[in-house]
Formats: C-alpha cells, sequence, structure tokens
C-alpha cells in the first residue's frame, strides 16, 4: 500500500514556469502545482486543444489603461483559474498597480494538502513570473 506524500499526490513534472528547465529536472509537491498555475496564467483560454476552458494569460492587461474594474477582472479571473486545479484548496490573489513603473503585480498564495506556493507576476509588456514553494 502506498502512502500518499507531496510526490505521488501532488504530481511530479519536467520543471517549467516560462519555458522548460534546459536540464529536464523535476518537481513535485507544492512547486508542481505553482508550476501549473504560473503556466495556465501565460496561457490565452481556448489554445490547449485537450483544455478548452482553462487559461487565463495575464498578457492580457498588458498597455492597458488601469482602474478598478481591470483589478478585479485580474484577481477574478486569477482565482478562478487557480480554483480549476483540484489540488488547489485555497488561494489569496492581490493585484496592485504601480503607476511609475506602468506595471500590474498578480501575488498569489496557493494552498495545497502538502505545503503552500507563492507566485509573483508583473505584467508590463511581458510577463514575468516568480515561484517560491514551501
Amino acid at each position: 500500500m502506498a502512502i500518499a506524500n507531496s510526490n505521488s499526490a501532488l504530481g511530479i513534472d519536467i520543471a517549467c514556469v516560462t519555458d522548460l528547465d534546459p536540464h529536464f529536472r523535476l518537481v513535485s509537491g507544492a512547486r508542481n502545482v505553482g508550476n501549473a498555475l504560473a503556466r495556465w496564467l501565460q496561457t490565452p483560454r481556448g489554445s490547449v486543444w485537450y483544455a478548452p476552458d482553462r487559461g487565463f494569460d495575464l498578457l492580457q492587461f498588458a498597455n492597458c489603461d488601469v482602474d478598478q474594474s481591470l483589478i478585479f477582472r485580474c484577481r477574478a479571473g486569477v482565482i478562478a483559474e487557480a480554483k480549476k486545479d483540484p489540488r488547489v484548496l485555497s488561494v489569496d490573489v492581490k493585484v496592485s498597480w504601480d503607476e511609475t513603473a506602468e506595471t500590474l503585480t498578480v501575488t498569489i498564495r496557493g494552498k495545497t494538502a502538502y505545503g503552500t506556493f507563492d507566485l509573483i507576476a508583473s505584467v508590463k509588456d511581458v510577463v514575468s513570473i516568480f515561484l517560491k514553494a514551501a
């Protein structure tokens, strides 16, 4: 009988946030879940044939006029995308706008059964994502 742990319960995959790890290192646990969410947040909805309802490309918010409505839509979209993954038990999302830097920052704290992950995405002309998993 196998005992569930972060490796078996949350999956194992090649490390990939914005691109494949050049050494094909494997990740598991909360980091694997965070990596998956990071990829979905760079994927236009409907662009993946086997998951037409997945994806919320943060790049859609680049070069937009930012107001409270846009911030609300961004936050709601990120939360909805995160909740599509059954491994995510809860998610807290904060969206802020830095007018001087013209950068939208999305801060995400996700909780899984085997730990937490933090994602920080900056949207300007590109999407930059930093992932930290406990």
